[in-house]
């Protein structure tokens, strides 16, 4: 497993190079509820591979944090922190992870717009569209909002989306510098 210790910031391909290789290996099931468990143990590998973050998040069966606290903050599905050696709960998130399971565009700019509303380093948002054939259009959609918003000068933002029906290569990745950036494609996972 290669591991990256935060003494900086995580970027956004730091995530996309932890991600990809966890998808198969965590391998979620299925859609819905069973999904979105799966994804959150994929997250937590993410989270694992991106060593000396600690977790706070929704309490997801079979798995809980391994370093971290159950329950959102914010309604932000995962916020990750630098280890607290120090014991304070009130250190900022270094990064804030939106994982929307739902199909509609509206399920997905709502989670978009709220995980990009937050002065994080690294924003994270993953959703789906139905087919392959609509992804592209449903990246555009988001882009395009997320060029209003504000950001931290050294920011970065990570859009992922899938497709029903998609094997765990399926996903794909766009990231940009919250300031200024234009949205870049990431490398297809092999």
């Amino acid at each position: 497993m290669n591991t990256i210790t935060p003494t900086a910031n995580i970027t956004a391909l730091d995530f996309w190079h932890a991600f990809v290789p966890a998808v198969p290996v965590v391998s979620p099931k299925d859609y819905g509820a069973d999904w979105t468990i799966g994804m959150y143990a994929v997250l937590h590998d993410v989270q694992a591979r991106l060593r000396g973050l600690w977790c706070q998040c929704r309490k997801h069966p079979p798995r809980t944090p391994p370093d971290g606290a159950n329950g959102e903050r914010l309604e932000i599905d995962f916020l990750w922190f630098r280890r607290r050696e120090d014991g304070d709960p009130w250190h900022p998130p270094l990064v804030a992870i939106e994982h929307e399971n739902g199909w509609g565009s509206d399920d997905r700019r709502t989670d978009f717009w709220k995980v990009g509303q937050l002065a994080v380093p690294l924003r994270v948002f993953i959703g789906y569209v139905r087919d392959a054939d609509t992804v592209d259009a449903a990246a555009q959609d988001l882009k395009a909002i997320g060029l209003r918003w504000n950001g931290i000068s050294e920011g970065q933002e990570l859009l992922i989306l899938g497709h029903g029906g998609m094997a765990h290569a399926g996903f794909r990745g766009w990231w940009r510098h919250q300031v200024g950036g234009v949205w870049q494609p990431l490398p297809a996972p092999p």
